[in-house]
């Protein structure tokens, strides 16, 4: 696992674009998704000011609920949104099918007082949100879970049995910044195996990939081609690859708006302390900051 200031000081050329890998088992029962995410994990942590504590949560949310991207068409977008029950801690994930996404964590100096994200991985109670954002529909699809007391590496498994059906199994690796997910096909989608008494368990799946996953996320590997070829050479059919990325898309205008109906509604100085000319917003995702005058909510318009 990165320490944030050692990547604080590493050149951006010494890691590669993050990708998610797709592959298929010989018998087409199981689809394996393994994400490289350290580039990714880094870009993160660069844009905002974590905690140590809230840096495990935003890591292993990531690495969980980032494999979302693999159930979405062209076009569609998704955002997850995580409340915890006592509403000390939100994170929020959005991610389209480009493979674009953000995520941030509040409060940013959040200290667990469990020690969850101490020598255990980090756990989470609440609600789970999700809203899908899909072409040619006015208003997204929304579904909201209700999440016992689990390690955020299980969010995605609750998320994909409680929505789609599922069978999966996350695994995050303790020392580097990857993930893999293993997804059992349905009945349906499973062309060569008629008789369901030779299927094989998700258990026993994963215990004959532990090998291979546990290789490369004890060398922490970033290259492409090692990737690929790791499971290619244990008979894994290869269906393909998406590059992730960190990217925000926040813009002065949408500040703009918010603040302006702010002012339409509770006045100017609700905004602007008394012979206070400018303020100064930041976006949370990114950390970019926005500056506005008074001026500009003074008169009915935007510069």
């Amino acid at each position: 696992m990165c320490d944030q200031s050692l990547l604080a000081n590493l050149g951006v050329s010494m890691l590669t674009n993050s990708r998610i890998f797709s592959f298929m088992d010989h018998n087409k029962e199981f689809v394996i998704h393994f994400f490289e995410g350290q580039k990714l994990i880094h870009d993160l942590i660069l844009a905002q000011k974590l905690s140590p504590d809230n840096f495990l949560f935003l890591r292993d949310s990531v690495l969980s609920l980032l494999h979302t991207v693999n159930f979405l068409k062209p076009l569609e977008a998704f955002g997850i949104y995580l409340d915890s029950s006592d509403q000390s801690l939100k994170v929020k994930i959005e991610i389209s099918n480009s493979g674009t996404m953000r995520a941030v964590v509040f409060p940013k100096n959040f200290q667990s007082s469990n020690n969850s994200a101490g020598t255990n991985r980090p756990k989470f109670q609440g609600r789970l949100r999700t809203s899908k954002l899909t072409p040619n529909e006015k208003a997204p699809y929304n579904t909201i879970l209700e999440v016992p007391e689990i390690p955020f590496s299980d969010l995605a498994n609750v998320l994909f049995k409680e929505s789609y059906q599922f069978e999966s199994r996350i695994i995050i690796s303790p020392t580097s910044d990857q993930s893999v997910m293993l997804l059992k096909l349905p009945r349906s989608e499973i062309k060569e195996i008629s008789d369901h008494r030779n299927s094989t368990s998700l258990n026993d799946f994963e215990l004959s990939l532990r090998p291979i996953y546990e290789d490369l996320f004890h060398i922490g590997v970033q290259d492409y081609e090692i990737i690929s070829q790791k499971f290619i050479n244990h008979s894994f059919e290869f269906l393909g690859s998406k590059e992730i990325t960190f990217q925000c898309h926040c813009e002065r205008s949408r500040f703009f708006d918010a603040l302006f109906n702010i002012t339409l509604s509770q006045g100017v100085h609700h905004l602007f302390d008394e012979g206070q000319t400018t303020i100064e917003t930041e976006c949370d995702y990114c950390g970019k900051t926005y500056g506005f005058s008074r001026d500009e909510f003074l008169i009915n318009g935007k510069h």
